[in-house]
């Protein structure tokens, strides 16, 4: 009777592990990483502050228009906001999207946002 407990528990430990690895697969199989990605630099040169990684969903393909002012702005004073880059990836496999971002770029781009409106 000990045996068959025992094996039992081994079958549900087995069971437990492979879901597990499953779901592991699962979600790196469904994150795009965002071109870049690894090139991407670990402190801002602008800032000189540590850049973060955030996952978001995949909306597929989005087309903007920016003015020349914001993309002037955006080259020299947040070119490391990321909002819009890798915003989204044509396959709908891929669910999420993973890319790196400069919180200080972010937090200029919306102070010149709020001053250029």
């Amino acid at each position: 009777m000990k045996c068959i407990r025992n094996r039992k528990l081994l079958v549900v430990i087995a069971c437990a592990i492979t879901l597990a690895a499953g779901i592991g697969v699962y979600y790196r199989v469904t994150t795009f990483t965002s071109v870049g990605y690894d090139d991407f630099p670990e402190k801002c040169p602008i800032h000189n502050v540590k850049t973060k990684n955030e996952t978001l969903d995949n909306h597929g393909v989005v087309y903007r228009s920016f003015s020349a002012d914001l993309v002037e702005a955006k080259a020299q004073k947040f070119p490391f906001d990321a909002i819009y880059d890798g915003e989204g990836h044509p396959n709908q496999r891929y669910k999420r999207i993973r890319k790196k971002y400069c919180p200080h770029c972010r937090k200029a781009r919306e102070e010149w946002l709020a001053e250029n409106r």
